[in-house]
């Protein structure tokens, strides 16, 4: 009688745990798929043509990934110079990156099955981008008090890092150095020059953050490389890693009329940016999420319920983002010229597929020239991607139902 009331009381105190899995089982939005838009699956980063696959839109406004996408739409535009149309998308995408709160059920969602299945917010140095880049897209259109409204707001992103290092809240060089030339078209050189002393304390000794750089007519922001992928561990699905598909580091060589002109200095790594961002307060529940199932797992009774809690740390992340921006700032002769990029490894060995030619490019002794170039493997060498050798084809043989036809 003893081991059957034993078990009988056992048997109670596991009914509401089997309650209480089925409840956050059943809780809006977990009981469904997991639909997570894999843009991905068929782009080729390293294809111009393959990008502007993804200019239509293929989501609707209320899709939980719809921001990214239009990330991804907006730096197409942008680095095509369509920078109307890049700064609607950034302004949709921005607008729901800075809801502080979402779709309650989806947020409930993620605690407690998988992360993927909230809104796309991004991280700090995903939202400190899109900021930057709307502010670049408003520079290009002349509305320089909005384009500095942008650029403080990503410096505001910036700050929000996670971590407790003063120099991971303040080192977004590249919005810095686009502030302080904002600033300086509205007339306020002490402001400018302010916001180029705070580049400087991370990007010293740069020549196109020094003061004299502001009276350039010519600046060009080439982005290189490809940004930062968050991936599981080896060890652990629910702790994220940050690391870039390949090697970026390159040395950009500016050619004017095919003379060189000068180098593009290396000013931003997003690759540190991502690094910097710290523990927050989902990757605390990602871990509690962790041990949970693992305890769950040994359980009597309720081990099977183990694989319905989902630890996977959320992977998805702006994929087409560049990792390092190079800035070249320096004054041309007025007139129409031709700019090429000269792209070099490390070692200084030219990388021809990279390097790309821009011709009629106009500039004047008053005002500027701002360009935004994405430095990618055969930008402007698309019909040299699969050569031919038509020696090597064998002539088909001529039959004699082809001789009859052909007369």
């Amino acid at each position: 009688m003893c081991a059957v009331h034993r078990d009988t009381r056992g048997s109670k105190r596991r009914i509401p745990t089997i309650i209480a899995l089925s409840c956050l089982i059943g809780l809006p939005g977990c009981v469904t798929k997991n639909q997570s838009y894999r843009m991905s699956a068929n782009l080729d980063p390293d294809s111009s043509a393959s990008l502007a696959a993804f200019h239509a839109p293929s989501v609707s406004a209320d899709h939980k990934d719809y921001a990214l996408h239009e990330l991804v739409r907006a730096q197409v535009l942008l680095e095509a110079g369509n920078c109307v149309d890049a700064d609607a998308r950034l302004s949709i995408a921005c607008k729901i990156m800075d809801r502080i709160t979402g779709d309650e059920a989806r947020e409930r969602a993620a605690v407690v099955w998988t992360e993927s299945s909230k809104v796309f917010k991004g991280q700090p140095y995903e939202r400190a981008l899109a900021w930057f880049y709307r502010g670049v897209s408003r520079y290009q259109m002349g509305d320089y008090s909005g384009a500095l409204a942008c650029f403080r707001h990503s410096l505001a992103c910036d700050q929000e890092t996670r971590s407790q290092e003063q120099a991971d809240l303040e080192d977004f060089v590249i919005a810095y150095f686009m502030a302080a030339r904002a600033y300086d078209r509205l007339g306020e050189r002490s402001n400018a020059e302010a916001a180029l002393a705070s580049a400087r304390r991370y990007a010293p000794g740069v020549n196109c953050l020094s003061v004299e750089a502001l009276e350039a007519n010519c600046v060009i922001i080439v982005a290189t490389g490809l940004g930062p992928h968050i991936r599981p561990s080896r060890f652990d699905a629910s702790i994220a890693t940050v690391d870039c598909p390949k090697s970026s580091d390159v040395q950009v060589r500016v050619l004017v009329d095919g003379q060189h002109a000068g180098n593009a200095d290396m000013i931003t790594d997003m690759l540190e940016q991502a690094r910097s961002q710290g523990w927050g307060a989902m990757d605390s529940i990602r871990l509690a999420k962790g041990i949970g199932k693992q305890i769950v797992s040994h359980l009597p009774y309720v081990g099977l319920a183990s694989h319905l809690i989902r630890a996977e740390c959320d992977t998805r992340c702006w994929y087409n983002m560049p990792r390092l921006f190079h800035v070249f700032a320096g004054n041309i002769s007025p007139g129409v010229h031709s700019i090429s990029l000269d792209i070099r490894d490390v070692a200084g060995q030219a990388q021809p597929r990279y390097g790309q030619t821009w011709h009629h490019i106009r500039f004047s002794a008053e005002g500027e020239t701002l360009l935004l170039l994405r430095s990618v493997r055969n930008a402007q060498n698309h019909y040299n991607l699969i050569p031919v050798d038509l020696s090597a084809r064998k002539p088909e043989p001529v039959t004699s139902a082809d001789r009859a036809s052909a007369s």
